[in-house]
């Protein structure tokens, strides 16, 4: 161990100087239980406006563990020491994953009772969670290559800060004392004033399955529309381009024109299915819609994405509606 080492888990010595990157520093500890040691400096200078101490870090001794560390601290401490540096933050985060990955096995493995429990809850069907469901999957679907469904946390987590009276590094110390212990000690508190809540989380579970299933199986071309921004979507996705072109056809007469890229991915990431936002290129498009576009509406023209026939980005072909080349290759042959 070096000096700094040293000292700060020397339990016998409470003061001493070293000289940190830019000037000297004096280091007091001050034991605050059998694991912390609050750590303070102040500039190592004979004026006497520099007497205050300031908090430059909180030691774990048992774990050798400095949390929140100063500047000043960090520029002695070197990076190949035993004393490893740290934040509450990560702590913190830490602390919730596994207090949160405790709720979700306790959901699962009691998830007959939790969902009787919830039962009247979602049969009612008043929750704004259990009507609009639907629009979520089918945006998972959209976005992602292999969506997977994972069950809803509906309880507040913040919960967890307002269990501990004495402020949340006393549960950071009996975290670190007792991970397990602690673990189940604020997962159940939480889980005992919100089992109807875990319930209703675990029917959606099932029904978010179920209606993912019905989304790979499309029969009848049940979701069309969704299959179709997908493709879009997977074809767009990784480019770096301001702007796409946009070929969209009606009455067998196509227009293209500039779209913004970011605003049209948004739109077709969202599940939308028309957008009416043209740009530059708005007199144009408009009046294309106005002239064929069946039931035109005078006040907004939007464009439907299953009419897009073509997408580009400078000569690179992105996407191209395969129904709508076939039907344009079947109407020359019929001619």
């Amino acid at each position: 161990m070096n000096g700094i080492e040293k000292f700060l888990l020397n339990e016998s010595e409470n003061d001493k100087s070293f000289n940190s990157t830019y000037r000297p520093i004096k280091i007091h500890k001050e034991k605050f239980d059998d694991r912390f040691t609050i750590i303070y400096i102040k500039d190592e200078s004979k004026d006497l406006s520099q007497n205050n101490y300031t908090i430059g870090g909180y030691l774990d001794t048992i774990d050798k563990t400095m949390y929140e560390t100063s500047y000043e601290l960090r520029s002695i401490i070197d990076e190949e020491s035993i004393i490893s540096l740290s934040n509450f933050k990560d702590l913190d985060n830490e602390f919730k994953n596994n207090v949160r990955n405790y709720i979700k096995q306790y959901s699962f493995d009691n998830k007959e009772v939790l969902k009787d429990i919830a039962f009247e809850k979602y049969e009612d069907k008043s929750d704004w969670r259990i009507t609009n469901y639907q629009k979520g999957i089918r945006e998972l679907f959209i976005r992602e290559e292999n969506p997977t469904i994972k069950l809803d946390s509906f309880y507040n987590e913040r919960d967890i800060d307002y269990l501990d009276e004495y402020g949340k590094k006393n549960i950071f110390i009996e975290y670190l004392n007792n991970k397990d212990k602690t673990i189940k000690k604020y997962a159940n508190l939480i889980i005992d004033s919100n089992k109807e809540e875990l319930g209703l989380a675990l029917h959606l579970y099932d029904d978010k399955i179920k209606y993912l299933e019905r989304i790979k199986k499309n029969i009848n071309n049940e979701f069309r529309d969704v299959y179709i921004n997908k493709n879009i979507y997977e074809s767009i996705r990784d480019e770096t381009a301001k702007t796409l072109n946009i070929t969209v056809k009606y009455n067998n007469k196509e227009c293209t024109f500039k779209c913004d890229y970011s605003m049209f991915k948004r739109y077709i990431m969202d599940d939308d299915r028309k957008a009416a936002f043209y740009g530059a290129s708005y007199e144009k498009v408009n009046q294309f819609l106005m002239e064929n576009k069946q039931n035109p509406d005078k006040y907004r023209n939007d464009f439907d994405f299953d009419h897009i026939s073509l997408i580009t980005y400078g000569k690179k072909e992105l996407y191209m509606n395969n129904n709508i080349k076939e039907k344009q290759v079947k109407e020359r042959g019929e001619r």
